[in-house]
């Protein structure tokens, strides 16, 4: 169940599924991954990697929900970039999917026994349905915090007088950080709380509100408990910068080649400084955008009609917003959400990871490791020739 006033975490499946595989000790080792006991390996892995995550806010937080990727309605719904929409992410050879897919959803099943909501749906990104959970919170004034690496996710970020939206970013050789607008970090380090000119007569019957003021010293204590810097965003020029000159993580190109950070910011100075997400809708918006790179010189007169129709595609793709996502998209998506039961999790089976595993073949708390369960061992019914081991010698090849 979710409380107004405490946290709600929404995690990025996909996101972290490919963090925990790659940091894990057998990728840089082997040329084939879930050889013999990998998958057990991941396995452990994960709930390793999770159940640290959760410690931190352990006390503080009141559901978890794990956003799962299906296929993207971007790859179907709009024809122009369908082929080309990630299209530089490769299949690895040396990655066997179907096991990992499998312990994946293994996983996925032992959270749910936790208390933790699975939310998947079909033709949806997890960015999608991440955008509906953090609205869905922020329409009942309840806080939430996106555990992902992804910035696209930064446009999701936002501080209101009722909640929060935040976002744990976590990049790979990076210090990890709380992404979040001036907004956010202004209240955190506000330290007049409303509570302080209450009598105690008045705090009994506003427990609401003293409760909603003084969470920012809860959230500012876990932060300097666990050593989390800040990133400071501004989610309307993440935006900004993105429909403009594409997401290369995404395969989403520039609206035209040559326009540069400094060109961003020089107009987004200059003219755009009020620029809200929203505004990128609006054809009218759009145009006037256009014509001001064209003053800018970095767009063609004879440039400007493709430039637009690619800066429309480029909205499409990359704003998290219900006007641009498909009706039947969004409609599944707010009809599972509306239906979604909550319950509560189990916090202490979430606390580590042999609390979360104990039990299970795959976890035994008599050995250091557990082997893969033979039914997700791809070698478990494969008999291997064993050969006499190669004699050493001095002789040089």
């Amino acid at each position: 169940m979710y409380m107004k006033h405490s946290l709600n975490i929404v995690i990025d499946a996909n996101n972290f599924y490919q963090r925990t595989m790659h940091s894990a000790n057998f990728t840089s080792k082997k040329t084939k991954f879930f050889e013999e006991e990998d998958a057990g390996i991941y396995m452990r892995k994960l709930a390793t990697d999770l159940t640290s995550f959760l410690r931190r806010f352990k006390g503080v937080y009141a559901s978890v929900v794990l956003c799962v990727d299906s296929k993207s309605w971007r790859k179907t719904e709009t024809a122009l970039v369908a082929a080309d929409y990630k299209g530089t992410r490769k299949i690895r050879e040396e990655i066997n999917y179907p096991v990992y897919n499998q312990v994946n959803a293994e996983f996925e099943a032992m959270l749910a026994e936790s208390g933790v909501t699975i939310s998947k749906q079909k033709g949806c990104e997890a960015d999608d349905l991440i955008r509906a959970w953090v609205e869905y919170f922020k329409a009942n004034g309840s806080n939430s915090i996106v555990w992902s690496a992804d910035n696209d996710l930064f446009q999701l970020i936002y501080k209101n007088d009722e909640s929060f939206n935040v976002q744990y970013y976590q990049p790979p050789m990076q210090r990890n950080s709380i992404a979040a607008n001036q907004e956010f970090f202004d209240w955190l380090d506000d330290k007049d709380s409303a509570s302080n000119d209450m009598s105690a007569e008045d705090i009994l019957f506003n427990m609401t509100e003293v409760t909603k003021d003084s969470f920012n010293g809860t959230f500012k204590g876990i932060m300097n408990k666990t050593g989390l810097k800040d990133k400071l965003v501004d989610p309307d020029y993440v935006v900004f910068g993105k429909i403009i000159r594409g997401d290369k993580g995404d395969n989403i190109a520039t609206i035209k080649r040559g326009i540069g950070k400094v060109a961003l910011e020089s107009l987004w100075e200059s003219k755009y400084s009020n620029f809200k997400q929203n505004d990128s809708l609006n054809e009218i918006n759009r145009l006037a955008l256009i014509d001001n790179l064209v003053e800018m010189g970095k767009i063609k007169n004879d440039e400007a009609e493709l430039c637009a129709a690619k800066l429309e595609q480029n909205v499409t793709m990359v704003l998290l917003h219900s006007d641009v996502t498909p009706d039947w998209v969004e409609a599944n998506m707010q009809n599972h959400i509306n239906e979604t039961v909550f319950t509560k999790v189990d916090s202490h089976t979430l606390t580590n990871m042999k609390t979360m595993l104990d039990g299970t073949e795959w976890f035994d708390s008599s050995k250091v490791n557990a082997a893969t369960p033979k039914h997700l061992d791809p070698f478990a019914n494969v008999d291997v020739e064993v050969k006499d081991p190669i004699k050493k010698t001095n002789k040089l090849f």
